[in-house]
């Protein structure tokens, strides 16, 4: 007989995945993406959305700098403001200026326009609106105002959508005192 020892190899260790560890960290990669996808995606969306908003504020808030400078500027005749429509979609008056300007302010939802007659100019004051109204109210701030001689508070009340949602906003102007 021979010597000859029967040789037994060892199984060699291949330098490599197996293929579970590579399904592995293909499938916790996976899960990460989505999650992080997803975060990003809400991210996004926050952003987009603060930004339409943000957007229709600053609108708002020019259109109601705008309507008080506009309405503060209303004549006194002597006897009361020279104020020549009072409804709750027009308030139209004639402005202190040399030339005695009249103003008009309307409302034609979703649209709030301003016109002078001299020069004849008109142009869209805001647009996006869903509600928009005047109120007029006397000098104790609640009564409302029936005539120009009464008047001394201009209220208006509006809401403006920014296409996913509403914002109210209220500006209330004391006309200038009467002498």
């Amino acid at each position: 007989m021979s010597n000859c020892k029967s040789i037994r190899r060892s199984p060699v260790k291949s330098p490599g995945f197996t293929l579970i560890e590579m399904t592995l960290t293909i499938t916790v990669m996976g899960i990460i993406a989505a999650i992080g996808a997803q975060i990003l995606g809400s991210g996004i969306t926050s952003y987009t959305k603060t930004e339409t908003a943000v957007s229709a504020l600053s609108k708002a808030g020019f259109a109601a700098e705008r309507l008080k400078r506009e309405i503060r500027a209303v004549a006194y005749t002597g006897s009361n403001y020279n104020v020549l429509t009072m409804s709750s979609t027009r308030f139209q008056f004639v402005n202190t200026n040399a030339s005695a300007t009249t103003v008009d302010l309307q409302v034609t939802l979703p649209n709030l326009t301003l016109a002078y007659s001299s020069p004849n100019v008109s142009a869209t004051l805001m647009n996006g609106l869903t509600a928009c109204a005047f109120s007029y109210y006397q000098k104790d701030g609640q009564t409302g105002a029936t005539t120009a001689a009464n008047l001394v508070y201009v209220e208006i009340n509006f809401t403006i959508n920014d296409g996913s949602a509403n914002y109210s906003r209220r500006v209330r102007v004391a006309l200038r005192e009467k002498p």
